[in-house]
Parts: C-alpha cells; structure tokens; sequence
C-alpha cells in the first residue's frame, strides 16, 4: 500500500562527524558477486543527488531494548549502505519510547566513500559497514537505557523526521533526498496514535485525520516498517493490523512527504 507524489520519486529503499577512519579504511574482500549487487544500488541512486538517510527504532516495551534484531539490522545495514554509497550523505540514528522528548541519539554521520573509480569505492563499502555498525553496537545500550518510559508514541516521531530533513538539506548543494524509516510495531501506547483493538480500517483513517502533523514535503520517502510485528506477547490479529496500516498510510500521506509505504515485512536491499 504505497502513496507516490508524481513531483519527486525515490526507488523503494530504506553535529555532524565526518568519518574519516572509516572512508581510509583498506579495500576489503569483495566478491564478483557483492560487486554485482554493490554496483545494482548504485544503478538505482538518483542522479546527481545525495541522499540521506535517518532510521527510528521504537525500544519501548514491545521494542528491541536489548540490540538490535536480525531484521532491523538488516534495515539498518540497508540505509547505511544507500547513504554511503549515493552521494556520501548523512546517516543518522534515533531510539524512541513514549514522545518527542522520549528519544536519544544512537549514531549521525557523513558516510564518505573514497577511491579513484567506483570500482575501488564500492570495495570499501564492506569496511565501512562493518565499523559503522560497531559503533551503532557500542552506542545503543546507553541510548536504550536513558529511555526509561516503556510506552509508545509512533506518532511524535513524525516530528523528529521533520527536523532531520531539516537539517541535512540545509545548505547542501544539488538535489538533497531524505528518506526516513520508523521502525515500530505500529501499537501506540501514548499520545495520539493509541488505537484500540476493536478499531475498523475506515475508523483508523478517521482518527489519523484527526491528528495534527509536521510538514514532510522535504522527505522524499517515510517508511513505516514492521507494523503489526510485535517483538513478544499474542500477536495482533488481522483486522487490527490492516487498521494500523491504513492509519500510518493516511497519516503519513497528509504530512506531504514524497512517498510513504507502510509494511510489515522489511525486503533485504529496499
């Protein structure tokens, strides 16, 4: 269930430092074939542009408080490697619980790839990866643990995404795409977006257009990822699922943000 503004179009993805131990990192071992798929990502990055990237990881009760999971680090791995890889633009990291305040900053920085030919630049992606993610490993228990509100608030996070676009397209030169991926359950337990159970599609769609929301014109994709996938409990039934997703669907519309999709189930590589 995707929502695309015709004006802008992104592929279906997912203090600032510079990281200049990483980007002098050594070429590591690449296969013939990781070189194919490294130089498939590059054929899909928007031409002369830089793109960046920002992932929302809900930790609240129904969240990951102790690491991250296979599938979110695969999100992860996924956006790190477009940010670094199509324009060298800014990756950036926020753990969430109950609101706006209820946040703390895992890892932000400019990903810079560098090397004579593409080639050459697409062998240090491995390297790059493999520290970026060791330094996202080091920094998130800290982060989980300032967050001491086990609630959820999904919604207040659309906010933080604002003002990350904000920042990264100031001043930058050329096209600057700012994609933004929420990773949540999609069951908010605070704020606006407690839905109950009992709620229908169209009334989930009702309560999403009662919500007040932050401009997202200057996000060219939202993602909400994993909605309807709780980390431990009974999970929710179908109906409820199909209401949560057309909630997040119709909320993230009316934001203005380029392109919004909304699922369940995160595709390696999108």
């Amino acid at each position: 269930m995707t929502y695309m503004n015709l004006r802008r179009a992104l592929p279906a993805v997912l203090g600032i430092a510079a990281l200049g131990l990483l980007a002098g990192c050594s070429d590591a071992p690449v296969t013939p074939g990781e070189l194919g798929r490294l130089q498939q990502v590059v054929a899909s990055c928007p031409v002369d542009a830089t793109e960046h990237h920002q992932t929302r990881i809900d930790v609240s009760g129904s969240g990951e408080r102790s690491g991250l999971s296979s599938t979110t680090r695969q999100v992860v791995s996924d956006a790190i490697e477009r940010t670094a890889i199509c324009g060298a633009g800014t990756y950036s990291l926020v753990v969430f619980s109950a609101g706006a305040a209820h946040t703390a900053s895992v890892f932000e920085s400019t990903l810079t790839l560098h090397g004579a030919t593409e080639n050459a630049r697409l062998r240090r992606v491995p390297a790059l990866l493999s520290e970026t993610l060791e330094q996202i490993d080091q920094a998130y228990p800290d982060a989980v643990a300032a967050l001491t509100d086990g609630s959820t608030d999904v919604v207040a996070q659309l906010s933080g995404a604002a003002e990350f676009a904000a920042q990264v397209t100031r001043g930058g030169e050329g096209e600057q795409v700012v994609a933004v991926t929420i990773r949540t359950d999609g069951i908010g337990t605070a704020g606006t977006g407690s839905l109950p159970t009992s709620i229908t599609t169209s009334g989930a769609v009702a309560a999403a257009d009662a919500i007040a929301v932050p401009d997202l014109s200057a996000v060219d994709q939202l993602t909400f990822s994993g909605v309807g996938q709780v980390s431990s409990g009974t999970a929710p039934s179908t109906a409820y699922v199909e209401a949560l997703k057309a909630f997040y669907q119709h909320l993230g519309e009316r934001t203005g943000a380029g392109s919004v999709l909304v699922v369940t189930e995160h595709l390696e590589g999108r």
